[in-house]
């Protein structure tokens, strides 16, 4: 029901979530993967706002259970305390985590619009891709590409490309203005600084979230590693 507090049991551990309030009874089902909790007395944006942060989330990590495949008990989930606040306190974080929630389906809805735009631009809505049982590629195209995996050579690729090469297009060699690996990170756990590594690149947004941390000592001997958002250029 509408403001339900659900939590993951497995897959991504402890992360929760409330039930929206535009939900209606019946529309969704949950699996035993998922806890359900309702509090009395606590908001269910706050508690989770605290139990999404590194005060609750260690504490989900000191119950779980298993090392190959950690998992938590309702037991589990019934041991974690929650930092009872004060009214004015509990209804900031309420009002953030909404205010954050808000931007974050307006940033979803326009994504979407500009994608369905750049589709419709291209004509990439209309492309219609066949599942053929088989395909073939010559010896050429093997020379060519350098490629000797199947997967590269699927016939949809073909389709795609024959496709652009009707508009405007450029290698992204061709125009890069830098484009290299970054350097392995050293994680501290309570470091100053927060690291992007792959897991945390979403199709859309960056899971700042999930970001793991480094000292500050580790952060000045890496200034090519720096996000810096004056720069404007992409690193791939």
């Amino acid at each position: 029901m509408q403001g339900d507090i659900l939590m993951s049991k497995s897959g991504r551990i402890g992360s929760c979530a409330v039930v929206p309030l535009k939900i209606k009874k019946g529309d969704w089902n949950i699996y035993e993967g998922i806890a359900l909790l309702r509090l009395a007395g606590l908001d269910p944006y706050y508690a989770v706002a605290f139990l999404n942060s590194k005060y609750g989330f260690t504490q989900i990590k000191r119950e779980l259970k298993g090392a190959a495949q950690p998992h938590l008990h309702l037991e589990d989930v019934r041991r974690i305390k929650i930092l009872i606040p004060s009214p004015i306190t509990e209804s900031v974080i309420k009002n953030t985590v909404l205010s954050g929630v808000k931007n974050a389906q307006e940033s979803h809805t326009i994504f979407t619009k500009a994608q369905r735009l750049l589709e419709s631009e291209l004509g990439l809505d209309k492309l219609r891709f066949d599942k053929p049982v088989g395909y073939t590629a010559k010896f050429s195209e093997i020379e060519l590409a350098r490629r000797l995996d199947a997967q590269h050579y699927q016939s949809r690729f073909s389709y795609l490309l024959n496709h652009l090469s009707n508009y405007s297009s450029q290698k992204i060699r061709d125009i890069r203005l830098y484009n290299r690996r970054s350097i392995q990170p050293v994680y501290v756990a309570e470091g100053e600084y927060p690291v992007v590594n792959s897991q945390h690149l979403g199709p859309q947004h960056i899971n700042y979230d999930g970001l793991q941390k480094t000292s500050a000592r580790a952060f000045s001997e890496s200034p090519e590693a720096h996000i810096n958002p004056a720069i404007k250029y992409l690193s791939f």
